[in-house]
């Protein structure tokens, strides 16, 4: 990009909109192609290979249970209490004024389509 300090906000704002679209379609392309390796590897029945270009292409697989319910975890004993951060209290104590050691902020910006004209 040119001197960017001289480019208007609206331009910065419609560049981060096109770069945000060529970076979604970039991101639907390799998808496609992490599918295809994907069907190749089953396809041929292995969970890995190296290529002749130097690359490992591994078949990973992951499992979580979002869907099981606490019930079903306790009756398997599957089940542990732990001690934890309670982030929303915080944040409101330190909205309140509370200094709390460790704490950090983090600012940035939000683009999203407009619903009326300001």
């Amino acid at each position: 990009m040119d001197d960017i300090k001289k480019i208007s906000i609206e331009e910065l704002v419609q560049k981060h909109q096109e770069m945000g679209g060529a970076i979604e379609e970039v991101e639907a392309g390799l998808k496609i192609i992490k599918d295809e390796l994907l069907e190749r590897l089953v396809k041929m029945k292995l969970d890995g290979l190296e290529t002749k270009n130097g690359f490992r292409i591994q078949r990973v697989q992951r499992v979580y249970f979002t869907g099981v319910s606490l019930d079903k975890a306790r009756s398997l004993g599957a089940t542990e209490m732990k001690e934890q951060i309670n982030q929303e209290l915080l944040k409101k104590l330190y909205y309140k004024g509370n200094k709390i050691e460790g704490a950090k902020i983090t600012i940035y910006i939000s683009i999203k389509e407009a619903t009326s004209s300001a």
